[in-house]
């Protein structure tokens, strides 16, 4: 068994590689990766390519930090806008 937390909160306060590494020290070994939420956030504006970069990019930061993502959330916002 896993025990994982939320990110966005650890990565909004203290930027990708910080909050990675602090949910890590709190004792956690896996992510729910949540930052995908907002349909407003340059990720959903750019090409194919640059998306691809910046999932691995993600997905390295968490394997260094010892954090597997377990999950991901789909892009929706509250109130209902997408």
């Amino acid at each position: 068994m896993k025990i994982g937390i939320a990110s966005q909160a650890y990565v909004k306060k203290l930027g990708l590689e910080a909050g990675l590494k602090r949910i890590k020290a709190d004792g956690y070994d896996c992510i729910d990766y949540d930052a995908l939420a907002n349909t407003e956030t340059p990720v959903f504006h750019c090409s194919e390519t640059e998306f691809a970069s910046a999932m691995k990019h993600i997905r390295t930061c968490a394997e260094d930090c010892g954090l597997q993502i377990w999950q991901t959330h789909g892009p929706w916002r509250w109130p209902i806008q997408d």
